[in-house]
């Protein structure tokens, strides 16, 4: 976790008069950075040195812009203690960056980044060669079920897709093992590619995961990241009375769930596993602000806009571009950590810090819950 430096007080820089359409959120900015000065007089602005971790979501990838050597050098001197690059959401990289290889390979061989790439099966076929060729440490594929039938339940698709994917699954994987034979005395490649698959699970098919963990076995997978399937399209803004009802996702309350998963135990599989981190009905509490993404991560779409959060679910009024001055603790980033102090502060909360709510989107989000909820990855001496 890294550690806060001296608090700075936040001034608004001068700008021209936005026009009529900007006013709104010109008005929203400017309301959020005074909250923040307030803040800073009154406890200590949260201000934190660079991430570690960069998350480039590719959800809207038709603003993409076009990335080269010397965009990464760029990006790396912004974030100069960056370890880790994330590429996650359904777009493809290999087609939103025809040199997505080069890209990966410049973090990895100049800056010694670890890349992890998240794609959709229906793209291993055609990528397949350059995965394998790339410095890929976790390539996680999107299959979202183990079987035909849940598939068809989850996403409401054609059970045939399901096997479509499977098979594009299972080519991919033979592949794997003949390229790694091949390179068996290559010394460009310190270690082999490990590929994850996702599945989501909720209230209907998590006695299934012993299935899909043997499933996973089965296919060759080295890893299983079991994810509470909850929406928060679906949860957002929702009463609590609503969401106990509201019987899809897992939560922590529900006792039959929680013994059901504590019997789920790493000795009896073959693939190393992420359980799913369950929600909690009573975490929208005043001390309760688990979520530690705007003190160690840095979440930026194509077009190079910032987030606090890799959901693009807070409030991002003030929001920089990656390139300018101390994104890191703009106004956007202090607001999620005046809502996150929890985090870094050992539950030492400020009374100024303890007004700002919870925001709904964080109240129905795994990020948020407590640290018992959030499941260690078993099995990783397999990897």
């Amino acid at each position: 976790m890294l550690n806060a430096i001296p608090s700075t007080k936040i001034h608004n820089a001068s700008a021209p008069t936005p026009s009529p359409a900007e006013k709104p959120k010109a008005w929203l900015s400017n309301m959020l950075t005074k909250m923040m000065t307030q803040l800073d007089e009154n406890s200590g602005t949260l201000r934190h040195s660079e991430p570690e971790r960069l998350i480039v979501s590719l959800e809207d990838s038709f603003s993409a812009k076009r990335w080269d050597e010397d965009t990464i050098h760029h990006l790396m001197l912004q974030l100069p203690k960056l370890k880790q690059v994330t590429f996650m959401g359904h777009g493809n990289p290999f087609l939103v960056w025809n040199n997505f290889t080069q890209l990966l390979n410049i973090f990895h061989e100049h800056y010694g980044v670890e890349c992890h790439v998240e794609i959709a099966p229906s793209t291993l076929s055609m990528y397949s060669n350059a995965i394998l060729e790339s410095p890929i440490a976790r390539l996680s594929v999107l299959m979202e079920s183990h079987s035909p039938s849940n598939f068809h339940m989850l996403t409401g698709q054609a059970a045939s897709l399901f096997l479509q994917h499977q098979d594009a699954l299972y080519r991919f994987l033979t592949k794997r093992l003949h390229y790694i034979q091949l390179q068996k005395q290559a010394t460009g490649r310190k270690a082999p590619l490990h590929v994850w698959v996702n599945f989501n699970v909720n209230q209907f098919n998590y006695k299934l995961i012993p299935n899909m963990l043997r499933t996973a076995e089965q296919w060759g997978v080295q890893g299983v990241h079991l994810v509470n399937h909850a929406s928060l399209e679906e949860l957002a803004f929702v009463d609590e009375e609503a969401v106990k009802t509201f019987k899809m996702p897992l939560y922590q309350e529900d006792a039959e769930t929680v013994a059901f998963l504590s019997r789920i135990q790493p000795e009896d599989y073959r693939v190393a596993f992420e359980l799913p981190t369950l929600l909690e009905l009573q975490h929208n509490k005043p001390a309760h602000r688990y979520c530690e993404a705007a003190y160690s991560s840095v979440t930026m779409d194509t077009a190079f806009n910032t987030s606090p959060c890799p959901k693009w679910a807070l409030l991002d009024a003030g929001s920089r571009k990656i390139w300018q001055g101390d994104f890191w603790n703009a106004s956007h980033f202090q607001y999620a950590r005046a809502v996150h102090h929890h985090a870094t502060m050992a539950g030492r909360a400020s009374a100024s810090l303890q007004r700002i709510p919870v925001p709904d989107a964080c109240i129905h989000c795994t990020m948020n819950c407590s640290p018992a909820q959030k499941q260690a990855t078993h099995n990783t001496h397999l990897l």
